[in-house]
């Protein structure tokens, strides 16, 4: 399905700005507002800031993407909506999806009583590559 169809799909104007942002978080995976912004301005000089989190604001209400959490004092935005795991390293940043079973809190979607409606699981740690390179450093 091509992204304006995506956006109209969701209840979105399929604009431009839009268009792009959603490609290149698609595209780059785990990226913050700054990222997306850096990434596209040098071809879409007229794009701020200010509308990429605009946008990214109103793909997340919209539930369109999820969002992994602060890290670093910045929130990471997800193309990936339903619920996940993530694995962040905390020597290179790189953020990954994980593939794990849930809790059964989960796979009911209550815990305590409470509906869960959202769910971000973060490990921390060193990713699969940093861990190597630092066992060659010992």
């Amino acid at each position: 399905m091509s992204t304006p169809d995506i956006l109209r799909q969701k209840g979105i104007k399929a604009t431009w700005q839009r268009i792009a942002v959603y490609e290149m978080l698609k595209a780059k995976g785990h990226s913050t507002a700054e990222d997306i912004h850096a990434s596209l301005i040098a071809n879409l000089p007229t794009l701020s800031l200010a509308t990429v989190y605009s946008i990214l604001n109103l793909f997340y209400k919209k539930e369109l993407i999820g969002e992994v959490g602060v890290y670093n004092n910045r929130s990471y935005f997800d193309i990936t909506t339903g619920f996940h795991h993530h694995f962040i390293c905390l020597r290179c940043g790189e953020i990954r999806d994980l593939d794990i079973p849930f809790c059964r809190a989960l796979q009911e979607k209550k815990v305590e009583g409470n509906i869960v409606e959202r769910f971000t699981g973060i490990f921390y740690g060193l990713c699969s590559r940093c861990s190597e390179e630092e066992g060659r450093k010992r």
